[in-house]
C-alpha cells in the first residue's frame, strides 16, 4: 500500500471510530489544561502528538510512527 492510500484508511478508521476529530481535539485540549493548568488549543493537540511519535521514532523504528505522527 502506497503512503497516501496508507494515511486515508488510517484517517478513515479514526474518523469511524472517534468521530469529529475537532471535537475530539478541542475535548482532549481541556484535558490537556486541566492537567497541566496551561491553556491549550484544539490546534496544538495534534502537535503533541507529532512530537510524542517523533520522540518514538527515535527510540526505536516503528513503521506506524511514520504513518500516523
Amino acid at each position: 500500500m502506497k503512503f497516501f492510500d496508507e494515511c486515508e484508511a488510517i484517517l478513515k478508521d479514526r474518523d469511524g471510530n472517534y468521530h469529529d476529530p475537532t471535537e475530539m481535539f478541542e475535548r482532549m485540549a481541556k484535558g490537556f489544561e486541566a492537567v497541566t493548568g496551561f491553556p491549550f488549543t484544539r490546534e496544538q493537540v495534534p502537535l503533541i502528538f507529532v512530537v510524542m511519535k517523533a520522540v518514538r521514532e527515535g527510540v526505536s523504528h516503528k513503521h506506524d510512527n511514520l504513518i500516523d505522527g
